[in-house]
């Protein structure tokens, strides 16, 4: 039942995207325990009905190729299955692996050849900061042990539902 109620939303997501004033696709991957290198598809798209930018997850999708190539097979492999149009796509975001900036081969470049037309590519501002942050912790070795506190400090709360809820107390 979840399944059919599932395909039916997402026929009729496929008509909203098809319909909207534009879209962009964010793709992601990660390896499961299985080693199946999957990829997570989001859409973020301006309906026509009211100016506000709205998103929604398409899906995890996976290709039997390596890659920029098997990104771009994985990106469609979502449209056919949902059945939308890249009409009215106008950007693409990814992290800054080279499979996906790569100037001849990467993801932005197959995706601007897949359209026909350029588009706007963009690093994702979560991967970018956190590769800048990568850098400031190589310099100041400081804020390495800051991060390990913050994250002990984190651990020591949420492994004890006791101390959780004495945090919620003090918090709100």
């Amino acid at each position: 039942m979840k399944k059919i109620i599932g395909d039916l939303e997402m026929k009729k997501f496929s008509k909203t995207l098809n319909e909207s004033l534009c879209y962009s696709i964010q793709i992601d991957g990660s390896a499961d325990r299985m080693q199946i290198d999957s990829k997570f598809i989001t859409a973020r798209y301006v309906p026509t009905d009211k100016i506000c930018v709205k998103t929604m997850f398409l899906g995890v999708f996976s290709s039997d190729l390596g890659g920029a190539d098997g990104l771009l097979d994985t990106f469609k492999t979502c449209l056919q299955s949902l059945g939308f149009s890249t009409e009215n796509l106008i950007g693409l975001t990814t992290d800054g692996e080279t499979a996906n900036t790569g100037r001849h081969r990467g993801l932005w470049q197959l995706m601007k050849d897949f359209v026909g037309r350029e588009i706007l590519t963009v690093w994702c501002i979560c991967h970018r900061s956190d590769l800048a942050l990568e850098s400031v912790q190589s310099d100041l070795p400081e804020l390495s042990h800051w991060k390990s506190d913050a994250i002990a400090v984190a651990t020591f709360f949420r492994t004890s539902p006791r101390r959780t809820k004495l945090l919620h107390k003090v918090i709100y």
